[in-house]
């Protein structure tokens, strides 16, 4: 009895974390969404956070990095843009 006990307590911990996985991922997808939108609104400041987040919690994935640069850019604020290339370096 005990040992079922232990199989569906470690079923029930396994389902769980999964269920957090997906839930974190679905997190990120939704932040790097807005982040999309903000930008292609015109509205770089509110894309920059967005991309910045997402880049302070995977440093590396490129494509926040990329978003984070193109915002930057845009708002011409090139001494970062250049930390930022020198920190992927």
């Amino acid at each position: 009895m005990n040992a079922y006990r232990l199989l569906l307590g470690a079923l029930v911990l396994f389902f769980l974390s999964l269920y957090t996985g997906h839930a974190q991922m679905a997190d990120e997808v939704n932040t790097l969404r807005l982040a999309q939108t903000y930008e292609q609104a015109g509205k770089h400041e509110e894309a920059l956070r967005y991309f910045q987040k997402l880049q302070t919690a995977h440093p590396s994935n490129f494509a926040y990095f990329d978003g984070v640069r193109r915002c930057l850019t845009t708002l011409k604020r090139y001494p970062e843009v250049l930390a930022a290339l020198d920190d992927r370096l």
